[in-house]
């Protein structure tokens, strides 16, 4: 009897280890699940992702389409914002015919037309070319628009 016993043995190793490898496979698979039912919670937001992406390109490309006279509006109005912040300064003269410098100033710099430091550039350039003076009365800087010729 001691063959038969000690297959009985083997074939218990066996089993035993079969189902030790079973257990194994079995927590392998619960695993994987739950591996793929997070890569399929992950593909949604990609795709969503992807038809974000897409549609935002596609808007830019429209606007790119539509913005030709836009840019060239800009375009103009930098290069000739200079002359326009100084024809908005000789009108609030004419305008307010005594106006102060402080007053101009305060009209023109906080409304955000022109630093301040370019307040008094254009100021200055103007002067230059004749087309403001100043005068001081009571201790007060008035601007005056010359007359033209």
């Amino acid at each position: 009897m001691g063959e038969i016993d000690q297959l009985k043995e083997q074939l218990r190793d066996s089993f035993s280890r079969i189902k030790k490898e079973m257990s194994q496979k079995d927590l392998e698979i619960a695993r994987l699940r739950t591996d793929v039912e997070m890569v399929k919670q992950n593909l949604i937001p990609k795709e969503e992702m992807k038809e974000l992406i897409f549609e935002a390109i596609t808007r830019a490309l429209n606007k790119k389409e539509e913005a030709p006279l836009k840019e060239e509006l800009l375009k103009r109005f930098e290069k000739n914002k200079k002359e326009i912040i100084k024809q908005k300064i000789i009108e609030l003269i004419a305008e307010k015919q005594d106006i102060s410098i402080s007053e101009l100033k305060e009209q023109m710099v906080m409304q955000k037309y022109c630093s301040k430091a370019s307040f008094y550039r254009y100021l200055r350039e103007l002067q230059e070319i004749g087309r403001i003076d100043f005068m001081e009365i009571n201790k007060k800087k008035i601007c005056l628009k010359k007359a033209e010729f």
